[in-house]
């Protein structure tokens, strides 16, 4: 069975539009620049019932093991310490 990774984002509100869309892209770019996805979705909230999550990625690894790796690579280490400057939540599941 798949292991399925979810984060949603909060963004800071004084983060601009272009900030955030930056980020969201270089997110979407993580399927083909990290081994051992199997998919990357990301979305943006439509609903608003979303408690201010705004943005969300689905990721899907065969093992939880993949799942660690997609975690410690250079590139998602990369977009994490990004996130930081204009997050103002995640929640991981």
């Amino acid at each position: 069975m798949p292991v399925i990774h979810i984060a949603l984002f909060k963004f800071k509100p004084e983060a601009s539009a272009a900030q955030i869309d930056s980020l969201i892209a270089e997110l979407s770019k993580l399927a083909s620049s990290v081994p051992d996805v199997i998919s990357l979705r990301t979305g943006a909230d439509f609903s608003h019932k979303s408690q201010g999550f705004t943005h969300g990625i689905v990721s899907e690894h065969a093992t939880r093991e993949d799942l660690q790796k997609y975690y410690d690579h250079p590139n998602h280490l990369a977009f994490v310490h990004r996130l930081a400057d204009i997050r103002e939540d995640v929640l991981v599941f």
